[in-house]
């Protein structure tokens, strides 16, 4: 739930969308249902994020945005059937999932920022078992009016990188440092985070220290089919170093560096891949903000039959590469990064 947390955003305005251009708002009351959810065969348990879209003459949609009873369903039922494929043919397991509170800190779940939905309860519905990459999953919401809402979707495998691998040189030196990965399998879109982790002490206190890790994105919604990343049967990004050493800038305090020292401790880069529904959302919403500037507006895409939202699944997997003795060197005496404060550490080292 966390590494895509922006694209809930994306939902809204995409459900908000489909409600103005495919519900009739002069007609009788209709029960529509949104769920969001996205399968992760790398986490421990699933989670759907099931709502009501309201419709309401008299009272305003923030309002009702803020009322529980109008948010959610009071009796759902959901469910999750796992097949051995997507023919359907071998029913393996069916399970129930529980709503649960994700406000709660005693569930242990993500919860949602403050903004326009009620913060306080969150309900979403929990799956305590593991989704399989190699099993085919269909959802199956039945509704306080007993209508049902379906989908169905293909796990994301795991795919190998080949650049850099595990304890191999990350080269942050260069101007470009190219990244390479195989395609995953039902994986046609794309996240990199670099996560660079360093420790922050005191100058007269070394017990006084925090580690620290900033999350530096590479490259969001990359199109794995797209004809410029593919080289052979390997995706490729070359990555531009310069934006790396700037997020460092913009994003460590300069200001206290005469009072601290900044230790580098390691680098990791976390792919995350995603499945078609995730690629064909992310083409509608670009063709969205298209068709506001041309004048026209097509529908927000839904894989949901029977109600709106989107259920697909996710792979994610962390690298953790070397970097260069030389790397050091460049944090604590390199033009860019010489006023934040880095700390060669027991390595000697002159910036003369």
């Amino acid at each position: 739930m966390k590494g895509l947390k922006i694209l809930c955003l994306v939902l809204v305005l995409a459900f908000v969308a489909a409600c103005s251009t495919d519900f009739d708002l002069n007609s009788d009351y209709r029960e529509i249902a949104v769920v969001y959810g996205l399968l992760d065969s790398t986490e421990p348990d699933q989670y759907l994020r099931v709502t009501r879209a309201f419709i309401d003459g008299e009272i305003g949609a923030t309002t009702l945005a803020q009322d529980p009873a109008q948010l959610y369903f009071q009796n759902a039922e959901v469910k999750i059937n796992e097949y051995s494929s997507s023919s359907k043919a071998n029913l393996l397991n069916s399970f129930s999932l529980e709503r649960i509170n994700a406000a709660d800190p005693a569930n242990n779940v993500p919860g949602k920022d403050e903004g326009l939905f009620v913060n306080d309860p969150h309900y979403v519905y929990k799956m305590s078992q593991k989704a399989y990459s190699d099993r085919y999953y269909e959802m199956e919401l039945t509704t306080d009016d007993g209508n049902i809402v379906t989908a169905e979707t293909a796990m994301v495998d795991t795919f190998v990188v080949t650049r850099p691998k595990d304890n191999q040189t990350f080269n942050l030196l260069a101007d470009i440092s190219t990244i390479k990965w195989q395609p995953a399998p039902n994986g046609v879109i794309y996240d990199l985070v670099l996560n660079f982790t360093y420790r922050e002490e005191a100058n007269n206190d070394p017990s006084d220290f925090e580690i620290k890790t900033l999350k530096i994105p590479v490259f969001r919604n990359l199109d794995g089919d797209d004809p410029q990343y593919l080289n052979g049967s390997v995706i490729e990004f070359r990555y531009q170093t310069d934006n790396f050493y700037n997020y460092l800038v913009n994003n460590i305090d300069a200001s206290n560096s005469a009072d601290v020292k900044r230790i580098f401790q390691n680098v990791s880069l976390t792919f995350f891949a995603g499945g078609k529904e995730l690629q064909n959302l992310y083409e509608v919403n670009l063709g969205q903000q298209s068709g506001l500037t041309g004048g026209a507006i097509s529908p927000g895409y839904t894989n949901i039959n029977s109600g709106l939202g989107i259920l697909s699944s996710r792979y994610s997997q962390t690298i953790n590469p070397n970097v260069a003795p030389a790397f050091i060197a460049e944090l604590v005496c390199g033009e860019r990064t010489k006023d934040l404060g880095f700390d060669s550490g027991d390595v000697t080292l002159s910036c003369d």
